[in-house]
């Protein structure tokens, strides 16, 4: 077969209460795939709920990145955290600081829905689709979501389809965060998606209220890199995490730690290991389209990525 890789880049839009480094690390992001020749590929998640009013913070780069959909060709979707004291997280899953492992925060969501239905998904989404109708006389459905830490249950899921996304990048392929606090002993798992194998690729979580599908992001190359010389006779899509904070500052190009040098030295990676592969940038809903029509995914039942 004719083999295809991917590429394509998630936009987590954390932060916008820091007005100036959420401004200037989203136009730094633009800067830097408009450099790339790779705009169309981004995939801009909006953190716009009832815990950050972003449409309202910024309206104007709103614009812009709509604009950016319009010309080049790219994407909006939603982003939520749903483990914010807005959305009434279990108090149980309240992880305290552990010195060099994490700051501490809550680890899952509220199982019943009634906490974020509207205000974390519903409402969000209509009210982004209602900033574009207004600004550009133009209907467009978000139909992309991702949840913030990687953190989910299948109340959301299925939420999901009921409202009309359909892509998801909340999995990650082969990670996990869980936390054993030394003084209790009390365990705190965030995910754990080690179940969740690059080589098998995306998949429709299958729910009550019907289907989406999965495209997990790659927020490492070590599942890549296991299976480089294992010539997998299937289509790759990578999709990789970015924040606008973490590119806030001028690019430092000598330094290795800067997250624009990261993403070339993995893009050099992926271009130097599957030299028999034809690349392509896309954004995840192009990702979504070229998935579903050609069949490249199988089904696994929400319940096993919960």
């Amino acid at each position: 077969m004719n083999k295809n890789l991917y590429i394509g880049f998630s936009i987590d839009m954390d932060g916008p209460n820091k007005l100036e480094e959420f401004r200037s690390g989203c136009n730094n992001l633009i800067t830097f795939f408009n450099e790339l020749k790779c705009l169309n590929s981004c995939t801009w998640l909006i953190n716009h709920n009832k815990s950050y009013d972003t449409l309202g913070m910024h309206p104007e780069l709103i614009k812009k990145i709509y604009k950016l959909v319009k010309d080049e060709k790219c994407c909006i979707g939603l982003h939520t955290h749903f483990n914010n004291t807005n959305y009434n997280p279990p108090k149980d899953s309240l992880c305290p600081e552990i010195p060099g492992v994490t700051r501490g925060g809550w680890t899952k969501m509220q199982e019943n829905k009634d906490y974020w239905y509207d205000s974390g998904l519903k409402i969000p989404k209509e009210q982004i689709e209602k900033f574009i109708k207004d600004n550009f006389d133009e209907t467009y459905p978000i139909e992309c979501f991702k949840a913030g830490n990687h953190m989910r249950n299948e109340a959301m899921f299925e939420s999901l389809v009921e409202l009309g996304f359909k892509y998801d990048c909340t999995c990650g392929y082969e990670i996990k965060r869980e936390y054993t606090n030394p003084k209790t002993n009390i365990h705190y798992k965030v995910y754990n998606d080690l179940n969740v194998f690059f080589k098998e690729g995306p998949f429709h979580i299958k729910t009550n209220k019907g289907s989406l599908l999965e495209i997990p992001e790659s927020p490492t190359l070590r599942p890549y890199k296991k299976e480089v010389k294992n010539n997998l006779d299937k289509n790759i899509y990578y999709l990789y995490q970015i924040h606008p904070d973490e590119v806030s500052d001028p690019w430092d190009k000598n330094n290795p730690k800067d997250k624009r040098n990261v993403i070339l030295k993995n893009l050099n990676f992926l271009k130097n290991n599957f030299k028999n592969y034809s690349i392509n940038f896309l954004n995840m809903k192009e990702m979504g389209i070229i998935i579903n029509n050609k069949k490249d995914f199988f089904f696994k039942d929400v319940s096993n990525v919960c």
